[in-house]
């Protein structure tokens, strides 16, 4: 029993996910730039050192949309030929496009405003739901074809990787959640950039865990 669609497909799902994570870091580059900026305003001078930080959040922030528009492409293309094996795969297609531009929108609004207001947080939580949903709908659809080839581990790991998952974006929103709290001056600034950094690492965890499911269906569709 072989899955041809669905091996393209989730290749390109791999590597739609390596380029979401360099989006993302990029994102956060320029969410931190921002946070510095607000931290040391009264401390640099304005012209020169808040300039710099300007310039650096908005070219962070303006990559990040360029490369997450090259992996929404990539990813959509994985599903849509995935889908040709298992029609689960085809639920993802709207989640990540929803997820793209909430994620645009967002990114904009920083630039544009500065700290993330409560539309900018919004936007970013609603983004994070999406990604979590994709997440869902994909996993779920690899492990229907895992049943298929009767790979138990492979549906083990598939329950457990959900599981954690949900508590990456239960934890992603309440640091969302705290950081739109505490934005209001010098000591919250700095805490800003650690509720960045720490998004930023459960992002990455997220999608490590997520990449590595793709990979080994990827060995499991070539048998």
């Amino acid at each position: 029993m072989t899955f041809p669609n669905a091996l393209k497909g989730v290749r390109n799902m791999h590597r739609a996910a390596v380029l979401t994570i360099v989006s993302s870091v990029l994102l956060a580059v320029s969410a931190a730039a921002v946070a510095l900026f607000l931290a040391f305003k009264q401390d640099v001078d304005t012209n020169v050192g808040g300039g710099v930080l300007a310039i650096v959040a908005m070219l962070a922030g303006l990559g990040s949309i360029v490369v997450l528009v090259v992996a929404t492409i990539i990813e959509i293309v994985g599903y849509e030929q995935a889908g040709k094996d298992e029609r689960l795969f085809k639920m993802a297609v709207f989640c990540a496009i929803v997820g793209f531009i909430l994620s645009v929108s967002s990114t904009l609004l920083l630039n544009e405003t500065g700290p993330r207001g409560w539309l900018s947080t919004g936007l970013a939580m609603g983004k994070d739901v999406m990604t979590l949903l994709e997440f869902w709908f994909t996993i779920a659809a690899l492990m229907r074809l895992a049943e298929k080839y009767g790979r138990e581990d492979m549906l083990a790991r598939g329950r457990t990787i959900l599981k954690v998952l949900l508590a990456i974006n239960i934890l992603s929103l309440f640091i969302l959640l705290a950081n739109e709290f505490f934005m209001s001056n010098l000591f919250n600034s700095y805490f800003a950039l650690v509720c960045t950094v720490a998004t930023l690492a459960l992002t990455v965890v997220e999608f490590i865990l997520f990449i590595r499911y793709l990979s080994t269906a990827v060995r499991m569709l070539q048998d």
